[in-house]
């Protein structure tokens, strides 16, 4: 029900999927140990309600999303032996190449989230230590991007409604920052996830190709389960 009021009330077709970047209850939350998998919503508070964060995801936003994770995914399992945090920079070379070719705000937005989902929905590459720099660089030039997409387009630019989708924008994107504020740097400076204008840190991250490496109500989150 929520899903077909959520993406009739912002003019997308009923078969448009929708993801929840904040569930109402989360770990942490008082009520998530003792809650039941059924919440009967007349029972929730709207302060309850309003913890949700939802984000619509059209054709196009929904594909480069599942395609990342599944990449992700499929490079993980083929060689059980590979240092997912070298693949993870891999990764992220051939995205910052073809992310800089794009032109049209709507898919630079989609491409980003994609890429930066899948980062955190596959966060094993944070718990790995090798190429520390190159890891740091790489979170910074996802920062730069986020920073200059959302200073220079506006949300109907991006292809994003400002009642759910740009609210579950900003909220992944604190929990992106949280993620990195997690990694450990063994006494060097933390890896800053700086996606906020403002900010006078400058990202050493040049925009070019440069390599970091050496050589029917569906929703997407039941699709990415691991």
């Amino acid at each position: 029900i929520i899903k077909f009021r959520v993406t009739r009330r912002m003019g997308y077709a009923d078969n448009t999927a929708l993801m929840y970047i904040r569930e109402i209850f989360e770990p942490g939350d008082t009520e998530f140990d003792y809650i039941t998998d059924y919440v009967c919503a007349s029972q929730l508070s709207q302060e309850q309600v309003d913890r949700m964060r939802i984000m619509i995801l059209p054709q196009r936003r929904e594909e480069n999303l599942v395609s990342y994770v599944d990449k992700f995914r499929e490079s993980a399992s083929a060689d059980i032996q590979k240092n997912p945090n070298n693949t993870v920079l891999e990764h992220f070379d051939e995205f910052h190449c073809r992310y800089l070719a794009i032109t049209d705000p709507k898919a630079k937005f989609d491409a980003l989230f994609g890429f930066s989902y899948a980062l955190k929905h596959r966060s094993e590459w944070i718990f790995q230590f090798e190429n520390q720099r190159k890891r740091e660089k790489m979170v910074e030039s996802l920062a730069k991007h986020w920073r200059n997409l959302m200073v220079r387009s506006t949300a109907e630019e991006l292809g994003v409604d400002e009642e759910f989708s740009y609210q579950a924008l900003l909220t992944f994107l604190d929990s992106f920052k949280l993620l990195c504020d997690s990694i450990e740097t063994f006494g060097n400076p933390p890896i800053k996830f700086i996606y906020k204008a403002g900010n006078k840190k400058m990202v050493t991250f040049d925009d070019d190709c440069s390599s970091l490496t050496t050589g029917d109500t569906r929703t997407v989150s039941s699709r990415l389960s691991n």
